[in-house]
C-alpha cells in the first residue's frame, strides 16, 4: 500500500486507538511517500510529542507549518513544542497572518491568537501576551453556548446525594481492589506531574486520562425499593456499588501489564470522589492543588482539545473554580480523612523527594528511586503538559500569573470572593 492518504488515515486511527507503535509506522510511511504533505508531518509531530520525542516533534511541526503556512494550528504546535523564547521571525510571521485572517472566529484565527500569546509570553512581553490572550479566548468563547447556571448547579448538587450517615453505613460495601489510583484536581494544577512520578515506579501503569469511571456509573440507575425498608434499600445499594466498582476494575485491569496499580488521571473525577469511595473503598485518591490564580491563568492560556466551555472567560473560569473548591471542601467533610491525599503543587516542587515519597507511600507501594527521575520515563502523555513533564523539575510555574495580576481583575474578583 503506497497511498499516502491511506497511511495517514490509518496512522491517525491507530493513534486514537492507542496503538502508537503501528501508528508511527504508518505516519512515517505517509511522510516518506509524500514529503510535501503538511498533514502527514503534523500528525507525526503530535504522535512524537505524545511519546516524548520533543525535538523530533518540533522538527515535524516546523515542516508542517512551512508546507501549510496559513494553517494556524501548525504555528501553535511549533510554539508549544518550543523551548525558551520563540524566534522573532516566527512571531512576525504569525502577526502578519493574524492581520490577514481578520477578526472572524475561524479555527486558524483562534489557533494563531493562542500561539502568538504564548510566543509573546516566552519573550517576557506580558502586556502584548495578555492582549492576545483576551482576543484568543473571546474568539473561542464566541463559537459555542455555555449554560453556566446549570454547570454550577450540578456541581453544587453532587454532594447532597452523599450524607455522612449514608457513607458510614455503606462503608466497605464496594469492591475491595487496590488497583486504582485516581489523580484529580483542576486542569493545569499539576496532576500530570504527580502521575509522571508514579509512572516511574515499576509497579505502576500510568493510563492517563480515562473516562472509565464515568462509564462504569452509567449502569447506576434509581433504586426502586421502598425507602422505609432500610435493609432492602441498603442491600440493593450495596449491590449497585459493587457493580460499578467491578466494571471499573475490570476495565482498568485490561490496561495493566502485571503492575499492581493503574493510574487514572482524569482531572474531573473530583466530581465522583464520594462514589469512588463507596464503590472502591481501597482505591487511592490523590487531589492535586495549585495556587488558584496560577491554575486558572494557566487554563486561560490553553486551547483545550476537550469541550471545556468554562475555560475561555475569566469570570466564568473563576466561578467554576469556586464551585470546584466548594465540592472538594464538602468531600473533606463527608469522607474519611485517609481517603484522599492532598498534594500541593508548590510543596511538591519545593521539596520534591519528600512529597514524592509521601505520594508513593499513600498508594501502598515501597519507595523506588526511579520516581526521582520522572522526566526520563518513556510513556505516552496525551495532555497539554506532554512537553513539560519531559523536562527536569522546574519552579518557573510557581507564581506563574504574578506578572499578569494587574490585568486579571475579573478572575481575582471571583477567586477572592
Amino acid at each position: 500500500m503506497d497511498d499516502p492518504e491511506a497511511h495517514l488515515n490509518l496512522g491517525v486511527a491507530l493513534q486514537a486507538a492507542g496503538d502508537f507503535a503501528q501508528a508511527r509506522v504508518h505516519l512515517e510511511r505517509a511522510v516518506a511517500i509524500a514529503p510535501k504533505n503538511a498533514y502527514a508531518h503534523g500528525n507525526l509531530g503530535v504522535l512524537l510529542l505524545e511519546v516524548g520525542e520533543i525535538g523530533r516533534a518540533r522538527e515535524a511541526f516546523r515542516s508542517a507549518r512551512d508546507l501549510a503556512p496559513s494553517f494556524g494550528r501548525f504555528h501553535r504546535y511549533v510554539v508549544e513544542a518550543s523551548v525558551g523564547p520563540v524566534d522573532e521571525a516566527d512571531i512576525r510571521w504569525m502577526e502578519r497572518l493574524i492581520a490577514q485572517v481578520g477578526s472572524a472566529p475561524s479555527d486558524d484565527s483562534i489557533n494563531l491568537h493562542f500561539a502568538l500569546a504564548r510566543a509573546y509570553d516566552s519573550r517576557g512581553a506580558c502586556e502584548l501576551s495578555l492582549q492576545m490572550l483576551r482576543q484568543a479566548n473571546a474568539l473561542k468563547r464566541s463559537t459555542f453556548a455555555y449554560d453556566e447556571a446549570e454547570t454550577l448547579r450540578v456541581l453544587d448538587a453532587i454532594p447532597k446525594m452523599f450524607e455522612k450517615p449514608l457513607i458510614e453505613a455503606m462503608s466497605g460495601s464496594g469492591v475491595e481492589s487496590s488497583l486504582p489510583i485516581f489523580v484529580f484536581g483542576m486542569p493545569r494544577s499539576g496532576t500530570t506531574l504527580v502521575e509522571q512520578v508514579l509512572a516511574a515506579h515499576p509497579e505502576v501503569h500510568a493510563a492517563g486520562e480515562l473516562e472509565a469511571f464515568e462509564h462504569a456509573m452509567q449502569g447506576f440507575s434509581q433504586i426502586d425499593v421502598d425507602p422505609k425498608n432500610v435493609g432492602a434499600f441498603m442491600s440493593e445499594l450495596g449491590g449497585r456499588l459493587r457493580a460499578v466498582g467491578a466494571r471499573y476494575v475490570e476495565d482498568l485491569g485490561k490496561l495493566s501489564k502485571g503492575e499492581t496499580r493503574v493510574t487514572d488521571k482524569n482531572p474531573f473525577n473530583f466530581r465522583f470522589a464520594g462514589m469512588i469511595h463507596l464503590a472502591l473503598p481501597n482505591a487511592h485518591m490523590i487531589h492535586v492543588r495549585r495556587n488558584p490564580i496560577d491554575t486558572c491563568f494557566s487554563c486561560f492560556t490553553q486551547l483545550f482539545n476537550e469541550q471545556l466551555p468554562f475555560m475561555y472567560d475569566l469570570g466564568e473560569l473563576g466561578r467554576f473554580y469556586r464551585a470546584y473548591e466548594r465540592l472538594m471542601g464538602r468531600w473533606r467533610e463527608l469522607l474519611p480523612s485517609t481517603s484522599i491525599l492532598e498534594v500541593e503543587y508548590e510543596q511538591l516542587v519545593d521539596d520534591f523527594e519528600l512529597q514524592a515519597k509521601r505520594i508513593v507511600d499513600f498508594c501502598g507501594l515501597s519507595w523506588n528511586d526511579a520516581c526521582l527521575e520522572f522526566s526520563s520515563v518513556k510513556r505516552v502523555v496525551r495532555t497539554a503538559s506532554a512537553a513539560a513533564v519531559r523536562q527536569p523539575l522546574y519552579r518557573s510555574a510557581v507564581d506563574r500569573a504574578r506578572p499578569y495580576y494587574d490585568y486579571l481583575e475579573p478572575l481575582l474578583h471571583e477567586i477572592r470572593g
